[in-house]
């Protein structure tokens, strides 16, 4: 019996340039066992030049991410993934596509104005012994602290490091917290949000699955990504805070919410008078180290 795995690549779908979407029912097949095959001549003799290519948004991307998994409830779908350089959908199926999946496809390169590749292959490979679940372990449940950094994902690689502060899930009660430098970045996050909840059909809470709709919070922030990023890289780099770390004042430095964290051990009048003549005085913040006692 084939073995179908689905490989769902957000961080990858959803870079900066919206790159490509990959979504896998199998393993690669042996070299040699494949030949191209294209669902008419005319899908295999269309060419697209850049000028023609047509540019998808945000919701059509995230639809297509949809279909994509769609097309694996075929039985004989191995793998289908999308590269959105050359707005090609690339299929791999096992001896060969049903009328029904060919229809699909056709369907959706109309819809999209995308073009599609087949590849024939000759079998499933099976998954190593080693990587398959045990029939009493099962895969575990998605939590609501789950959907929610699936959807924190989505927005961190959807805005600029100029159109955010921070990105995060408060751990208490799974809330999704989005720090934004400015009203016209909160209007452009609230949008992705709205196009995230319909796309995945979870714009109103679920009374069977709660736990998939993510309650998100907007807070105003001085800073933008970019800005305490650069302080960090500052702070780090200044002479004396490297001496200060190297005699064991300082335990720590990083970034944390919409400010640059230094947790010391022994503050001292110059740690304290370094960070008022600094530059970026405003966006660091000198916290001391607890060190937790041994029982």
């Amino acid at each position: 019996m084939k073995k179908k795995i689905v490989a769902f690549l957000l961080a990858a779908i959803m870079t900066a340039g919206m790159g490509i979407s990959s979504f896998a029912a199998g393993t690669n097949t042996a070299a040699g066992m494949q030949q191209n095959m294209s669902l008419s001549s005319a899908a295999q003799n269309k060419k697209i030049s850049t000028s023609q290519k047509k540019e998808l948004t945000t919701k059509q991307l995230l639809e297509l991410q949809e279909e994509q998994l769609s097309l694996l409830d075929y039985k004989e779908m191995s793998a289908v993934n999308f590269v959105k350089k050359t707005n090609t959908l690339h299929l791999e199926v096992v001896k060969k596509a049903s009328s029904g999946l060919q229809n699909r496809i056709k369907q959706i390169e109309k819809e999209y104005g995308i073009k599609a590749e087949v590849k024939i292959v000759d079998q499933y490979e099976d998954l190593p012994e080693e990587v398959v679940q045990p029939t009493e372990n099962p895969v575990k449940e998605k939590t609501k602290e789950d959907y929610a950094w699936d959807f924190a994902n989505y927005l961190s690689d959807q805005l600029t490091g100029n159109e955010y502060s921070y990105i995060t899930v408060r751990q208490s009660d799974a809330v999704l917290e989005i720090g934004v430098p400015s009203v016209k970045a909160m209007d452009k996050a609230i949008e992705l949000v709205e196009i995230y909840r319909e796309v995945k059909g979870i714009k109103f809470i679920d009374q069977l699955h709660p736990e998939k709709y993510v309650t998100v919070e907007y807070h105003l922030s001085p800073f933008s990504r970019n800005q305490i990023i650069q302080a960090y890289n500052s702070v780090v780099q200044d002479s004396l805070i490297r001496k200060l770390r190297g005699d064991g004042s300082i335990y720590s430095i990083n970034y944390h919410g919409d400010r640059v964290r230094i947790e010391y051990i022994d503050k001292g009048e110059e740690l304290k008078e370094w960070r008022e003549k600094s530059k970026y005085s405003n966006l660091i913040s000198l916290e001391p180290f607890y060190k937790v006692n041994p029982q």
